[in-house]
C-alpha cells in the first residue's frame, strides 16, 4: 500500500489497486491535478507504473481510480492498466478491452506476450509499444472520443484494445445477446437489448438526436437493424461498423397562455354565514400527542380530529367585548408552510412563521355579538424522521389560540380537512392526494368536474384575486408513437405578493408551490397520469398568503424529447368526478 499525506493507494483481493486522496484537509484547491507513479504488485514481480518516462498517474481532486494489475481476459494476461477498464469480451479471433480515463491523461497498458512478432497499430498517432521479453508495453494518450489499438501476433487471440475519454466512454454500451454474446456500440442515449439473428445485428434503444454510431462485433455481421428499422452501415479498415440512427421527431405542446382557464374564488369559510355544522367539533381537552403541549385550549391539532394530509381550516366562534385589544396566534405547521386569518370575513394576514400577534380595534369586531376566526393553514405535510427526536410527531394545527386583554374568552372551534378525515373518499388515489380546501372537498380537481358556470379568464392574470381561488383548463397531447417524452408543468413567477399553490393533473395532486420559496417550479408528470394522446385536466389550487394575488403563466415544458424503444404505457385508473361525485359535498 502507497501512503503518504495527500495519497492512498489501496490494494484490493485480486491485485486491484484503488487510488484516492488520502487527506483532503490540507489542500485547498481539490482542483488540483496530482502526478505521481506507484509501486504495482504483479506476476512479474513489483513494477513502478507507469514506465514510461514523462508518463504519470493522475488524480483529480476528490477523484478516485481502480488500476488492474495481474488479470486474465479472454485468452490475455494482463499485467496491467492505468487506465480503467470498461468492458471485455472475445468475438472471432480477437480479445476486446475498453478502457477509459479522462481526455488528456497518459495511459499504459501491459500484456503478457506470447510471441516475439506482434504487431501494433493504432487509429492515433500518438500510440507506441514496446516489447520487453515477454512483456508487450502499450502506451497512448487518453482521446477526445476514441482510439482503437489493433495488437496482431499472439499465438491465441489477437488484441483489440478500446481506448475511450471520459465523454466518450459514457456514451459506450455493452449489451449481452439472449444467447451469451457480448457486442459494444457507440453513441445511442440508451441501448435497450441487442440479438444475433444469423448475420444481422438487431438493437433496440433511444436516441435524443440523429446520432453516428460504431459497433464492434464478429466480422460475421452483414446488417444491422435500430428498433426493428434497417441501418446503412460500412466496416471502417479496423474492423468496426459505422452508421447514423435517427433522432426524435420536433415535439409540439399546447400553449396553457393561449388557453382559456375557468376560474372560481374558493373560500366561503371565511364568510360569518358559512354553514359549518357538518364540520368536527374541536372540542378536547387533552391529547394524546407527547411532542408539543398546548398553551390554551381546546386541543387544536388536527391530527387529534383525523385529519392528518394538506390543508386545514379552523373556525372558532365567540362573544366579543370591548377589552379584547389583540389576536395571539401560534401555529405548528413545518418548513415551507403558511397560514392566513380572517376575522368576520375580512382579511387580518398571512403568516410564514409559527407565532403571530394581530392587533384589533373596536371596528374589527362585533361588540357584544358572535364573531367568526376563520384560519387556514397550508402544510408541506409532517416531517420525516432523522435524529431520533421524534420529528414526526409534531402536530399540524395551532398550539395556541387567545384574545389579548380578553384571555378568558371563551373560542368555540370547528376543523376541517380532507373530506371523509381518515375514511377517505377517492380510494385510487389515496390519502395523500386531497386536503381540507373547499374545491378539494368539491371535487373540483377531478376531470369532468361541471366548471362550466365558472368566469373565464387567461393566464397570466392581471386581477389580483384574495383568499382561495380556483383555475381549470384542459388540453390535447399528441405526442409521436415510438417517442418517449417526459413533461412537467411549470408555475411561472411575476409578482412579489405571496402565495401557495396545490397542483392536480387529472386528479393527481403532483405539485405543491410556494412562489417565494424555491427552486421548485416544475413539476414531473409522468405518462400514464398524463394522457400521451388524449385530453387532459389540470387544476391549480391558489391560496394568496398577502392580501391579493395575480397567478402568473403556467406552462407545459418538455426534460427532452427522445425516439425510444420503450414499451407502451397504459393510463392510471383516475376516477372522474361523475364517479366520485356522490362523496363530495
Amino acid at each position: 500500500m502507497l501512503c503518504n499525506k495527500l495519497l492512498l493507494a489501496l490494494p484490493l483481493p485480486k491485485s486491484n489497486y484503488v487510488l484516492s486522496l488520502n487527506n483532503y484537509s490540507g489542500i485547498s484547491d481539490l482542483q488540483i491535478l496530482f502526478r505521481f507513479h506507484i509501486d504495482a504488485k504483479t506476476n512479474n514481480g513489483t513494477i513502478t507504473i507507469p514506465q514510461k518516462t514523462g508518463t504519470n498517474l493522475l488524480l483529480d481532486g476528490r477523484d478516485a481510480k481502480i488500476i488492474t494489475t495481474s488479470y486474465e481476459f479472454g485468452s490475455q494476461h494482463l499485467l496491467y492498466s492505468t487506465s480503467e477498464i470498461f468492458t471485455h469480451f472475445s468475438q472471432d479471433s480477437q480479445d476486446v478491452m475498453l478502457v477509459y480515463a479522462y481526455e488528456g491523461e497518459d495511459g499504459e497498458f501491459a500484456i503478457t506476450s506470447s510471441s516475439d512478432k506482434i504487431s501494433v497499430n493504432g487509429t492515433n498517432a500518438g500510440v507506441t509499444s514496446a516489447l520487453n521479453g515477454t512483456t508487450l508495453q502499450i502506451n497512448y494518450q487518453h482521446p477526445n472520443g476514441t482510439t482503437y489499438i489493433n495488437a496482431a501476433g499472439q499465438k491465441g487471440k489477437d488484441v483489440l484494445l478500446v481506448v475511450a475519454g471520459y465523454d466518450a466512454a459514457t456514451k459506450w454500451w455493452a449489451p449481452v445477446t439472449s444467447s451469451g454474446k457480448t457486442v459494444m456500440i457507440q453513441g445511442p442515449y440508451l441501448v435497450r437489448s441487442a440479438e444475433i439473428q444469423g448475420t444481422r445485428l438487431a438493437f433496440t434503444g433511444d436516441t435524443e438526436s440523429t446520432t453516428s454510431i460504431e459497433i464492434v462485433a464478429s466480422k460475421e455481421i452483414r446488417s444491422v437493424t435500430w428498433n426493428g428499422i434497417n441501418i446503412s452501415v460500412k466496416r471502417t479498415s479496423y474492423g468496426t461498423l459505422t452508421g447514423k440512427i435517427s433522432g426524435p421527431v420536433k415535439i409540439n405542446l399546447p400553449d396553457l397562455t393561449k388557453s382559456t382557464w375557468k376560474y372560481s374564488p374558493a373560500s366561503p369559510e371565511t364568510n360569518t354565514t358559512f354553514d359549518d355544522s357538518k364540520w368536527v367539533n374541536a372540542d378536547h381537552m387533552t391529547t394524546n400527542n407527547p411532542k408539543l403541549t398546548p398553551t390554551t385550549l381546546p386541543v387544536l391539532y388536527a391530527d387529534d380530529y383525523g385529519y392528518h394530509f394538506g390543508s386545514l381550516w379552523f373556525r372558532g366562534s365567540f362573544n366579543a367585548t370591548s377589552e379584547i385589544t389583540g389576536l395571539s396566534v401560534n401555529a405548528t405547521m413545518g418548513s415551507g408552510s403558511a397560514w392566513v386569518a380572517w376575522l368576520n370575513g375580512q382579511y387580518l394576514g398571512g403568516i410564514t412563521q409559527d407565532s403571530y400577534t394581530f392587533k384589533l380595534n373596536s371596528s374589527d369586531l362585533q361588540s357584544g355579538k358572535e364573531n367568526v376566526l376563520s384560519l387556514l393553514m397550508w402544510t408541506t405535510g409532517h416531517e420525516e424522521e432523522g435524529s431520533n427526536g421524534d420529528e414526526f410527531k409534531t402536530p399540524r394545527g395551532f398550539s395556541g389560540v387567545a384574545l389579548e386583554g380578553a384571555e378568558n374568552t371563551t373560542i368555540t372551534w370547528k376543523v376541517q380537512g380532507n373530506l371523509g378525515g381518515e375514511h377517505i373518499v377517492d380510494t385510487t388515489r389515496g390519502p395523500y392526494n386531497e386536503g381540507g380546501l373547499y374545491g378539494e372537498r368539491n371535487g373540483w380537481h377531478l376531470p369532468g368536474y361541471p366548471d362550466n358556470g365558472w368566469k373565464s379568464v387567461s393566464l397570466p392574470e392581471s386581477t389580483p384575486r384574495s383568499g382561495v381561488s380556483w383555475y381549470r383548463t384542459t388540453f390535447e397531447l399528441n405526442i409521436p408513437k415510438e417517442h418517449d417524452v417526459p413533461l412537467g408543468i411549470k408555475f411561472h413567477n411575476s409578482t412579489s405578493e405571496r402565495y401557495r399553490s396545490l397542483l392536480f393533473i387529472n386528479g393527481w395532486q403532483f405539485g405543491k408551490y410556494a412562489n417565494d420559496l424555491g427552486p421548485q417550479s416544475l413539476y414531473y408528470v409522468p405518462e400514464g397520469i398524463l394522457n400521451h394522446n388524449g385530453q387532459n385536466t389540470i387544476a391549480v389550487g391558489v391560496i394568496a398568503i398577502d392580501e391579493s394575488v395575480s397567478l402568473a403563466s403556467i406552462t407545459i415544458e418538455t426534460y427532452g424529447a427522445l425516439r425510444s424503444a420503450k414499451p407502451p404505457v397504459s393510463l392510471v385508473e383516475s376516477p372522474t368526478y361523475s364517479q366520485l361525485k356522490s362523496h363530495y359535498h
